[in-house]
């Protein structure tokens, strides 16, 4: 039977379902668990999305994503590669990690987003020693959503905890009850909860944040040199030191905001070859992640 189109939308929220091959462990040890966050953070600030709720289990995991006009394929493909990549040289392996296509199903109404952030939490209760306290389990964002913080750096709780409180303190009271709530053994498909929300809107339309991506390559190039305070035209010299990290931004900025491919990106940058600007847009990541600098540059493009 030949394989059904995904059902993609522009802005959509995609709930996210990965899983590996029937004999294969996706994670192997919190060690696996917590390279794959890095490895989500990783493709999150090369494709701008926002992340509302996420839990790892063994064999799968669940992410709640907000594409933000990215291709929520294009996401996944970067998320797989950067992990089976570690999880093969790691233990040796050349072959297949996960089942197939990952699974996802588009969230349109703000109640079942938060029905399905708490699925996603409860999640955890499956785990050995996590029966009765779901919460605690590290590889969660529920921890985050009780106050104790992003161990990532990933997620974005905000949205979903507005729909209780505009009182951030109040809202993490009232979704701890609801998360207890759904506890309980009589309650089974979320989708049939009958969820009271401050949020009047039934149809779930993305109006937070929308990251514009039609800029144009010299867009880009001159932001970053004006950065970098360097000449636009210095970011084209190629084999020089000195500008490296400008050309690996400029890089990735391209990628992610002016609708283009790497190789376009590469002739653009000098006739570089594709597998050139995977490696410079992969040196980007690490200097916005390691590099206040870049980090503020970064901020500062998306606005």
């Amino acid at each position: 039977m030949p394989t059904q189109p995904r059902k993609k939308e522009k802005y959509a929220i995609y709930h996210i379902i990965i899983k590996s091959v029937k004999d294969r462990l996706l994670f192997k040890s919190d060690v696996d668990k917590a390279t794959f966050m890095i490895k989500l953070k990783e493709s999150q600030t090369k494709y701008p999305f926002k992340l509302y709720a996420y839990c790892l289990m063994d064999n799968h995991a669940h992410l709640l994503i907000d594409c933000q006009d990215q291709d929520i394929s294009v996401i996944m493909k970067s998320l797989n590669l950067r992990y089976v990549k570690f999880y093969n040289k790691k233990y040796e392996l050349d072959s297949r990690l996960c089942k197939g296509r990952f699974k996802s199903e588009i969230i349109d109404n703000d109640r079942y987003l938060l029905a399905v952030s708490l699925y996603i939490h409860r999640n955890a209760k499956d785990l050995p020693g996590f029966r009765e306290c779901p919460q605690e389990y590290l590889f969660s964002s529920m921890s985050t959503y009780l106050g104790e913080g992003d161990l990532f750096g990933v997620l974005d709780e905000e949205r979903i905890l507005e729909f209780l409180d505009k009182n951030k303190k109040k809202a993490r009271k009232e979704y701890a009850q609801l998360f207890e709530y759904t506890m309980e053994e009589h309650v089974g498909n979320l989708k049939k909860l009958d969820l009271r929300i401050k949020s009047k809107k039934e149809k779930y339309i993305n109006e937070r944040g929308i990251l514009k991506s039609d800029y144009k390559i010299e867009d880009v190039v001159d932001f970053v040199a004006k950065k970098e305070n360097i000449q636009s035209n210095e970011i084209f010299i190629k084999n020089r030191s000195y500008n490296q990290n400008a050309r690996a931004m400029v890089t990735l900025l391209a990628t992610a905001f002016c609708e283009k491919k790497c190789k376009d990106i590469a002739m653009n940058l000098g006739s570089l070859s594709v597998s050139r600007i995977s490696q410079l847009g992969n040196r980007a990541i690490k200097l916005i992640i390691n590099n206040s600098h870049y980090k503020m540059i970064f901020e500062n493009f998306i606005g």
